[in-house]
């Protein structure tokens, strides 16, 4: 009987080697496939990270492109609104042959000492018409016209808004006009 027992002893413990030798193996390929698969969840993370920075980055550089063409755009309506203010500002000399009454009143204009037209006279860009400042003033501010009262022209927004600013910070308090 114990001729029996022995190589069932033999047989067992060579068992429990096997089943511990294949448990050990399990767990090494188990260890090296999360391993693997931290890896790649790391790797993912930081190309899912570089691309999420780079979508920023350009994100951010195409507003800072919007914001430059905007301030672009601000400079040169602004470059214009003050040319058409200074040229307002200067009331240019009517070329000859325009008119020499204010169509608006039907005054006359009156002349200063060195021949040039009076000050309280205002040239229209786009026609050359000429009227007293308070008689366009009020034509284009408080009748809210946006045309020459002579012929019809449109008269720029932009210019429109010169003369409200011209009206607002540069003419008299005591003036009779009021604009709202």
């Amino acid at each position: 009987m114990s001729n029996i027992v022995l190589p069932c002893v033999i047989i067992a413990i060579v068992l429990a080697i096997i089943l511990v030798l294949l448990f050990l193996f399990i767990k090494f390929i188990c260890a090296r496939f999360q391993e693997r698969a931290a890896r790649y969840v790391a790797a993912s993370r930081a190309r899912e990270d570089r691309a999420r920075e780079d979508r920023a980055r350009e994100d951010r550089a195409r507003e800072d492109r919007a914001r430059e063409e905007r301030a672009r755009e601000i400079l040169v309506e602004r470059a214009r609104f003050y040319a058409e203010a200074r040229y307002w500002a200067t009331r240019a000399v009517t070329p000859p042959g325009t008119n020499s009454e204010c169509c608006i009143c039907l005054g006359e204009f009156e002349k200063q000492d060195n021949g040039d037209a009076d000050d309280d006279t205002m040239t229209l860009p786009t026609c050359y018409h000429r009227f007293h400042a308070t008689c366009i003033m009020s034509w284009l501010l408080l009748a809210k016209k946006n045309t020459c009262p002579f012929c019809r022209t449109c008269i720029s927004t932009t210019f429109i808004r010169c003369i409200h600013w011209h009206f607002r910070h540069l003419i008299k308090p005591s003036s009779q006009l009021t604009v709202t």
